[in-house]
């Protein structure tokens, strides 16, 4: 059985088997675990499964997204080849609606792949942006930004987040 299919059915002791003799196979250094998002809702818990089986036969794994592309502008993704658990966290929230309608997913490649420099609007968000290159990817970076350049309380933060999203702006 194919340790993928071992992994979404919850085998791990299987795909552990399956994963270690085609290590053994191929040689530690040759073999790499290949993360796709295409898109399913299992897909994020079945990417942290493979993230934590590569780890345990010491293996590095790489996010490629094949040519599953939901949207035209996710096809870049190709372009940003993963092999660290931060870089696998925001592969995947460039796809998510956030970063993809703040128009957040080009500014980022380009920095990432340095086209365009890592900058700042102002000094005081390099803490709260700096995991992302100075730009907003995560909710919670809203919060920080607000809490650190607008001197807002965490549930003022909050509040803030909420009205930024789809439910906040239909109340406005």
């Amino acid at each position: 059985m194919q340790f993928a299919v071992a992994l979404k059915y919850g085998q791990w002791d299987t795909a552990l088997k399956s994963a270690l003799f085609l290590r053994d196979v191929f040689g530690r250094d040759r073999f790499w675990i290949e993360l796709q998002h295409h898109l399913l809702p299992e897909d994020d818990a079945l990417i942290y499964k493979f993230v934590q089986l590569a780890q345990r036969i010491s293996v590095g794994y790489v996010a490629t997204n094949n040519v599953h592309y939901a949207e035209r502008q996710s096809q870049r993704l190709q372009d940003v080849l993963t092999c660290k658990f931060a870089d696998l966290i925001v592969s995947i929230s460039l796809i998510r609606p956030g970063p993809v309608q703040g128009n957040m997913v080009h500014p980022y490649l380009r920095r990432r792949t340095g086209v365009d420099p890592v900058r700042y609007l102002h000094p005081a968000l390099e803490s709260a942006l700096s995991e992302t290159l100075g730009v907003i990817l995560f909710q919670e970076q809203v919060l920080k930004v607000a809490r650190d350049l607008g001197g807002l309380t965490a549930g003022q933060g909050e509040l803030l987040r909420r009205a930024l999203g789809k439910v906040g702006r239909k109340r406005l």
